[in-house]
């Protein structure tokens, strides 16, 4: 029977820390498709398979932490400092479940903003682009959720 995976149970981390706060995440994979049009297609368009990519995002609450929580938090001032020093990042996305799996690859991140609404919390978000391959691990010790 399929077993339905809440919103609530996902996460991302970024070396192996969670995102806390975290309001919503994206994760694209592209391939691309290579030319491979014959005469003999009818005029139709043929493809092969050509290079994979990968990509993802994230949206966050922005907060601020305790010097003595800050080792178990990802927070805006890591993420723009990630960014500042071109540090590629190690990203797991999925369930924090043992026995289920995670995307996990190395990412860079290519873009990074801080959003003051008109009235409620600040937020951030990042855009990390993937940086080599992209593959599913199985969860055996989930990480700890920040507070």
């Amino acid at each position: 029977m399929a077993k339905y995976v809440n919103a609530s149970d996902m996460i991302i981390s970024f070396g192996g820390i969670v995102v806390g706060c975290a309001q919503a995440t994206t994760l694209t994979v592209t391939r691309a498709i290579d030319p491979a049009t014959c005469t003999s297609s009818g005029a139709w368009t043929q493809g092969s398979p050509g290079i994979k990519g990968w990509s993802t995002s994230v949206n966050a609450v922005y907060r601020q932490v305790a010097s003595g929580d800050a080792a178990s938090n990802v927070v805006a001032e890591d993420v723009f400092d990630l960014l500042d020093d071109g540090t590629e990042v190690d990203i797991e996305y999925g369930t924090n479940v043992a026995g289920d799996k995670r995307f996990a690859g190395k990412a860079l991140i290519s873009n990074f903003t801080l959003s003051k609404p008109d009235s409620g919390v600040v937020t951030w978000s990042a855009d990390l682009t993937g940086n080599g391959p992209l593959a599913l691990k199985s969860v055996t010790t989930p990480l700890v959720i920040p507070a």
